[in-house]
């Protein structure tokens, strides 16, 4: 909400990010060089890949970058594979297929964020795929999710409430789709199936599990050049 009322005083989106970036740029060079200053320098700016410039103001102060994708693997494609063109958006037709390389099954054009259908859509979709960019600049790719998460294409952990031709979700819809998850038996499946992932992300997060030995070998190697 916050940020769509900037959004609003900026007058679009393309003021908004390129005002930003150019604020960006600026505020995170002072503090590197403020930090570096009170003798307490940076060594590595771990950023978000939708703000891509981060990558170039390390390369500036001669830092090391890794970049941290905060959504699933399967978001991450989709807009990877977007900005390789392999993937249109948005969908030509209502009614389109989209077969995603490393699935085997294919997402349904109402599986698309609406936002691609606005009037600037442009802007945003070009945010999007901005994430790639530079990408190879990166010394590390950072992703958020575990092993046995990626191993299931669909992980069954809750009901999708669909639009109507008017890309609105009813009050009637919501309702059944409650009482689906909270009195029938798909509801206990899907209550399982949270419960199994929540573990498994616990023990990958845990002592000894993937996720906490991969923090730890990224930290061992920042050490060993800092």
């Amino acid at each position: 909400m916050a940020t769509m009322m900037v959004v609003s005083k900026a007058g679009s989106y393309a003021v908004y990010i390129t005002r930003f970036k150019e604020v960006g740029l600026d505020t995170l060079s002072q503090l590197i060089q403020k930090l570096k200053n009170c003798g307490c320098p940076v060594n590595c700016i771990v950023y978000d890949p939708f703000l891509p410039w981060a990558v170039e103001v390390a390369k500036k102060f001669g830092l090391v970058s890794a970049a941290f994708f905060t959504q699933n693997c399967t978001v991450d494609n989709i807009y990877y594979h977007v900005a390789k063109g392999v993937i249109k958006l948005p969908p030509t037709q209502v009614d389109e297929e989209i077969l995603l390389p490393g699935l085997s099954c294919t997402i349904e054009t109402s599986d698309v964020p609406s936002f691609v259908s606005t009037p600037e859509s442009d802007i945003l979709v070009e945010m999007l795929v901005n994430q790639f960019s530079n990408l190879q600049k990166a010394d590390w790719i950072l992703i958020n999710s575990f092993y046995e998460l990626e191993k299931e294409d669909v992980w069954e952990m809750g009901i999708k409430a669909k639009q109507d031709e008017k890309g609105i979700v009813r009050r009637e819809v919501i309702e059944e789709c409650i009482k689906l998850v909270m009195e029938e038996e798909k509801g206990n499946v899907i209550r399982g199936n949270a419960k199994k992932w929540k573990e498994l992300a616990r023990n990958a997060m845990d002592e000894g599990g993937s996720s906490d030995k991969n923090i730890e070998e990224f930290v061992s190697k920042l050490m060993t050049i800092s």
